[in-house]
């Protein structure tokens, strides 16, 4: 005869998911840096196909820099975080770097990076959304 008692509540396997780990909450900062860098790199490219040149170009161009110069930065840093969630060297990071000066070379990288980071997120269990892991 069993010894277990069949009036008992289930009892389910529950496993917390380990989000302190410093390389995990790397890699949720460093994707949420990275989705806003695409989104700001894909308005500004957007901005520039779609609308018409207003008459003072030198203001649309210093419009266009300043949308760049934040696209880069932040994708930098997102990089350089997600990298170091990843546990990658110092070689792999600054060759990732450069690849942000690149114009259509950065979007390709940080599309791949993203892609990347959202199957780890995912395989450790975390609900990744459009803008990155919902807490």
């Amino acid at each position: 005869m069993s010894q277990r008692n069949p009036y008992a509540a289930p009892q389910a396997r529950v496993e917390d998911r380990e989000a302190s780990g410093p390389g995990l909450e790397k890699l949720i900062s460093g994707q949420k840096l990275m989705i806003y860098a695409i989104l700001i790199n894909l308005f500004a490219i957007g901005l520039s196909v779609a609308l018409e040149r207003p008459a003072d170009t030198q203001n649309w161009e210093a419009i266009q820099i300043l949308f760049g110069i934040a696209s880069t930065l932040l994708a930098v840093v997102g990089i350089l975080r997600l990298a170091g969630g990843f546990g990658w060297g110092i070689v792999g990071r600054i060759l990732l770097v450069i690849l942000m000066l690149l114009p259509l070379v950065n979007l390709i990288t940080m599309l791949v990076l993203n892609g990347r980071a959202t199957k780890a997120l995912r395989k450790s269990g975390f609900k990744v959304g459009f803008l990155g892991v919902s807490r």
